[in-house]
């Protein structure tokens, strides 16, 4: 995690060799115009690491919560 929280200054110092090693550690595709990134895809962990979540914020917990259902707990009814 040291490391990659300081990637960037440790990529600038290193040379060509290195860099393309990093490169193909961390990027499956990159795509480069006019010398700037513009299109790439991460290798695991690197996606978990450096991306964005590909999943929806709604698809991670159901709506009753993260707790495990329990048979302990009485269903409520209505007295009406």
């Amino acid at each position: 995690m040291r490391i990659a929280s300081n990637c960037g200054n440790a990529y600038a110092r290193v040379g060509d060799k290195a860099r393309r090693l990093f490169n193909t550690a961390v990027f499956s595709r990159l795509a480069v115009r006019d010398g700037k990134i513009v299109e790439y895809d991460l290798r695991p962990p690197f996606d978990i690491l450096f991306g964005m979540p590909r999943f929806e914020y709604g698809s991670l917990v159901e709506l009753r919560g993260i707790e495990p259902l329990t048979s302990s707990m009485r269903p409520r009814r209505s007295t009406n």
